[in-house]
């Protein structure tokens, strides 16, 4: 946190974008995306409550090739409904 060179957001299960930080709302423009992959990418029976999954994807929305996603998925009432 020091540094600042960091961003969150909440986003729905399907990637879009709930809630964010106050931090580079630039980078907020991909979250959706990384969220997406994440739903798409992840079998929703291999998440679990407490799980973060790191994500490092290029190819989907990337501002620098050693960006690093860190997904964590969200449960309510037993079901995925969001990602952090």
């Amino acid at each position: 946190m020091e540094a600042g060179d960091l961003s969150s957001a909440l986003n729905r299960r399907a990637g879009r974008i709930i809630a964010q930080g106050p931090r580079h709302p630039h980078a907020h423009g991909s979250y959706g995306l990384h969220g997406e992959s994440a739903a798409r990418g992840i079998p929703a029976a291999r998440m679990h409550d407490g799980d973060v999954w790191l994500l490092n994807l290029p190819e989907v929305a990337a501002y620098h090739l050693p960006d690093v996603k860190a997904v964590r998925p969200v449960f309510f009432e037993g079901r995925l409904v969001a990602f952090a």
